[in-house]
Formats: structure tokens, C-alpha cells, sequence
């Protein structure tokens, strides 16, 4: 819970006072925990605490505080897609925190249009290189 507690503490800090390095904190905070996949088996409250969380931050900030300017990258979209998949594919995954996490789906598309498809995105796939000789 202290882990939780850091990232609104962090989020709070970067609202309030328009601290950069709490928002930088936040972020590398939610990218830790969406991508811990043996902790949502261990902590499942935490997760279910940590979607709770998310709701509320993303309720009080426009959609284009997520991307990056440069890269046009949005990186709680990337970091979401990541936590979603590792809850459908962890076959112990408490019943719960699924509905939880197909609830937050749902707000996440009505709120920002985001979908979250099973299918990967053609840049996560593998690069296949061949050799051919042909140039």
C-alpha cells in the first residue's frame, strides 16, 4: 500500500505544485507496476486498489498530458495495454480484479475512445530478416 500511496502522493505533487520530476515519478511508477506480471497474483488488491487509483488521477487530467510531444508515443495507453493483457493471460488472476480491469476498459474507450484489442500492434511484433541477395 506504501507503493500506492507514493504514486498519489507523486501525481498530487505534479497537479498541485506543476512539479515536472513528480510526473516523471508517477509515470515510471505506473509503467513498474503494469508491467509486474507475477504481482498480480500476489497482490491482487493492490491491482484492484491501482485500477481505483488510475480511475480518479484520469479524471482530473486532459487526454494529451499522456504524450509525449516528441515521440506522439501515449505512454499510459502502452502501459495499460501491457497490465490488461497481463491480466487475461494469468490463468489465477482473481475474478474480481478481471471485471475490474474489463470495467476500467470500458470507462478508458468512452472517456478517450482507447481500444484495447487482443491482437498486437504491428510494432511489438518480431522483425524478420531474409537474406536473399536480392537488392
Amino acid at each position: 500500500m506504501e507503493l500506492l500511496a507514493e504514486l498519489q502522493f507523486a501525481f498530487v505533487c505534479f497537479l498541485v505544485a506543476q512539479n515536472y520530476s513528480s510526473f516523471s515519478h508517477w509515470k515510471k511508477m505506473v509503467q513498474l507496476i503494469c508491467y509486474s506480471q507475477s504481482a498480480i497474483v500476489k497482490y491482487p488488491n493492490m491491482f484492484m486498489d491501482f485500477l481505483s487509483d488510475l480511475y480518479f488521477e484520469i479524471m482530473e487530467v486532459q487526454e494529451d498530458l499522456f504524450t509525449d510531444i516528441v515521440t506522439q508515443n501515449n505512454f499510459i495507453y502502452a502501459c495499460l495495454k501491457r497490465l490488461f493483457v497481463n491480466i487475461k493471460e494469468n490463468e489465477t488472476t482473481e475474478n474480481r480484479l478481471q471485471g475490474k480491469a474489463e470495467r476500467f476498459k470500458k470507462f478508458l474507450h468512452g472517456k478517450f475512445g482507447w481500444e484495447f484489442s487482443e491482437e498486437e500492434d504491428i510494432e511489438d511484433l518480431p522483425v524478420v530478416v531474409s537474406e536473399t541477395g536480392d537488392y
